[in-house]
């Protein structure tokens, strides 16, 4: 009995810990974890994003080829500089309406060796107004902005090499 009850504590101890793999903060009011197993990015809190400098300074960069999904909260206002910077396996967001601006190269797959192929659509009742540049550069995939209908900021070389994809504006 004691071998089998001790298989089991180390079975609970392993499932328990595969659940988040990695974690921090990416706001003032923002958390983010990473789920390996299913290459799940998950933001949770409300308000603005960080601004990222770099690529490698957003915290989950190293999993960059590994996101499959991003899930975002309600509350998020503002999608930070660099923040899904080639996550090439991404194949679907959805924004919430609350977001407002999405900063430069958000979304940029530039240089990655194959088309994301990426579904980007954005909730009813979209608070977009702004899209700064090179926020798409090099994105493939389908980009439907048709809820964003405050959207008036969208400078030159937002979608920079964008090609294979459908883009459906307001």
């Amino acid at each position: 009995g004691r071998r089998l009850s001790m298989t089991l504590l180390l079975t609970m101890i392993t499932v328990t810990t595969a659940w988040a793999d990695d974690s921090g903060t990416c706001g003032n009011n923002l958390t983010w974890t990473f789920t390996e197993s299913d290459g799940t990015l998950t933001i949770s809190g409300e308000g603005d994003m960080y601004n990222y400098n770099t690529a490698n300074n957003v915290p989950w960069y190293n999993y960059r080829e590994q996101i499959k999904k991003v899930i975002l909260p309600k509350g998020l206002t503002y999608i930070g500089s660099y923040a899904f910077y080639k996550a090439k396996a991404l194949r679907k967001i959805s924004i919430p309406a609350s977001v407002s601006k999405i900063a430069n190269y958000a979304f940029c797959v530039v240089g990655t060796k194959y088309p994301n192929g990426c579904t980007f659509t954005v909730a009813k009742g979209s608070k977009l107004t702004t899209i700064h540049g090179n926020a798409f550069n090099g994105y493939r995939g389908d980009i439907d902005l048709c809820e964003c209908t405050d959207l008036t900021d969208i400078p030159r070389y937002t979608f920079q090499n964008y090609e294979h994809g459908i883009l459906m504006l307001p």
